[in-house]
C-alpha cells in the first residue's frame, strides 16, 4: 500500500549549489524532492500549484543547483512521482504536472523517463505521450545535460514519431526536434551542431512520413500532423 508523505516543511535553497553534501543534507533534498513529488498527487488545483511551485523553486537560475543535487534531487521527485506516471492512475491532472515538473529538471534520468513515455510502445495514454513530448522539448532547451547526450534523446525521440499514431502528438514531437536548435548553456560550436541534426533528423522524420503515407493505417493522422 502506498502511503504519501506530509509535505516537507523544510527549504533546501541554500544548499543545492553545493557539489557535495553531508549525510543529513542528502536526507533533506531527498525527503524535500520526494514529499513534494507526492503532493502532486492531488485534484485541489491550490495545492497542485502549490507543491509544483515548491519542486521548481530550487531549479531557478539564482539558486544555481549543481549537477551533483540535480541527480539527486531527480531520484527523489522520480520516486514520489511514480503511482502519478503509473498506468493505473485516473489522476490526470497530477499527471501532467509531474512530467511538468520532470521537463523542468532537465537530467538524464528526467529524461529518460520522459522518453519512455513519449514512446507509444510502452505508453498507451495519449495524454501522458503527449505531455512527455512537450517535456522533452523543454528539455532540449534547457541544456543541462551534456550536448552528446541530448542529441542521442532527440535520435531516440525520432525514433518514436515513426510509431506514433495520434497526429496532435506527433506535432509535439516534432517541435521536441525543432527545440534542439535553441538549446541554451551550450558554446557556439555545439549549437551549430545541434542545429545541423535537428533539420537533418526533421528531413528524416518529413521523409519517412511521406513514404508511408501509402501503407500506414495512420493516414489521416500523420497527414493531420505534416500540414500543421
Amino acid at each position: 500500500c502506498f502511503v504519501a508523505m506530509a509535505p516537507p516543511r523544510h527549504r533546501i535553497i541554500n544548499i543545492v549549489n553545493k557539489n557535495s553534501l553531508t549525510s543529513e543534507e542528502i536526507k533533506l533534498v531527498t525527503q524535500y524532492a520526494t514529499g513534494w513529488a507526492e503532493a502532486l498527487d492531488t485534484t485541489d488545483t491550490t495545492e497542485l500549484f502549490s507543491a509544483r511551485r515548491r519542486l521548481i523553486g530550487p531549479l531557478s537560475q539564482d539558486a544555481d543547483m549543481s549537477p551533483y543535487v540535480r541527480s539527486m534531487y531527480s531520484k527523489g521527485v522520480i520516486n514520489g512521482v511514480s503511482p502519478l506516471l503509473d498506468p493505473s492512475n485516473t489522476n490526470e491532472m497530477g499527471l501532467v504536472n509531474a512530467l511538468q515538473v520532470l521537463s523542468v529538471i532537465g537530467s538524464e534520468q528526467t529524461s529518460r523517463k520522459l522518453l519512455s513515455m513519449a514512446d507509444v510502445s510502452g505508453e498507451k495514454r495519449d495524454s501522458a505521450r503527449l505531455w512527455a513530448s512537450i517535456g522533452l522539448g523543454k528539455s532540449f532547451r534547457v541544456g543541462v545535460i551534456p550536448s552528446r547526450k541530448l542529441i542521442y534523446n532527440a535520435r531516440r525521440l525520432q525514433s518514436c514519431i515513426s510509431k506514433e499514431p495520434k497526429w496532435f502528438v506527433i506535432v509535439e514531437q516534432f517541435s521536441a526536434l525543432a527545440a534542439l536548435q535553441n538549446t541554451m548553456n551550450i558554446d557556439s560550436t555545439e549549437l551549430r551542431d545541434h542545429k545541423r541534426i535537428s533539420l537533418e533528423l526533421q528531413t528524416k522524420t518529413i521523409n519517412s512520413f511521406v513514404n508511408s503515407l501509402r501503407n500506414s493505417p495512420f493516414i489521416d493522422e500523420k497527414f493531420t500532423a505534416m500540414s500543421m
